[in-house]
């Protein structure tokens, strides 16, 4: 008998089975192009992801970096107030590495403490604090147990016109209870007032007291 060929089976299928093969076909095309796209969105939003943490961290990093040369730069300097030679409070940066400033705090000079007893109870103490502005002498009486306070030492130099230049308030006190410290440690000027003008006794001497100065006025002008 003669041989038959087969026939190839898209020969035999009918027009509607074709068309549902194709179809079937594309959809199937579709799925996995659609599928492609949507790991590539994934592989995308985990680069972009990835990559803020990365920014982020490395922020982080490099704040954490200036943070500690700041906190390096600090420990190397010390501030200190002190008076120069011209009689002028100033407050020098000590630094190991860029040596020493000097930065003026206060409008005042020639700033001097003297200390005030009262003739009749020499446990009672007040301080008088002379200055100048440009030329002009001024003068405050200070009570000895408020000059701890930064608050109240402002605000006596502020009662001759005087200032504490600092870009803080609170550095203003620390500078200003410093100066204050520094010109009563180093003072050696004292005198002796009596409650009124007139005779009075001291070191058992009988003497006489006429300025008008007396311990009553100048506690009427204490600060």
């Amino acid at each position: 008998m003669p041989q038959t060929e087969s026939i190839p089976q898209q020969v035999i299928m009918s027009q509607p089975e074709i068309i549902q093969q194709q179809t079937i076909a594309r959809t199937d095309y579709e799925m996995e192009r659609l599928r492609a796209a949507s790991k590539i969105r994934v592989d995308e939003d985990y680069c972009k992801r990835l990559n803020a943490v990365q920014i982020r961290e490395i922020a982080e990093s490099e704040k954490q970096i200036r943070d500690e040369k700041e906190r390096e730069r600090k420990k190397s300097q010390v501030e200190c107030v002190t008076i120069n030679n011209e009689g002028i409070p100033v407050v020098y940066t000590q630094n190991v590495v860029c040596g020493r400033t000097d930065r003026k705090i206060t409008n005042l000079s020639q700033l001097a403490i003297t200390r005030i007893c009262c003739a009749e109870d020499t446990d009672k103490k007040m301080y008088i604090l002379t200055a100048r502005i440009n030329a002009e002498e001024k003068w405050c009486v200070l009570a000895p147990g408020k000059c701890g306070s930064g608050a109240y030492v402002i605000r006596a130099l502020a009662s001759i016109g005087g200032i504490i230049i600092a870009k803080k308030l609170s550095l203003q006190k620390v500078y200003a209870v410093q100066l204050i410290t520094i010109l009563i440690t180093t003072s050696t000027r004292q005198a002796v007032v009596p409650q009124k003008k007139g005779w009075y006794t001291e070191d058992n001497r009988l003497r006489f007291f006429d300025n008008d100065y007396t311990w009553e006025r100048l506690i009427k002008c204490m600060v």
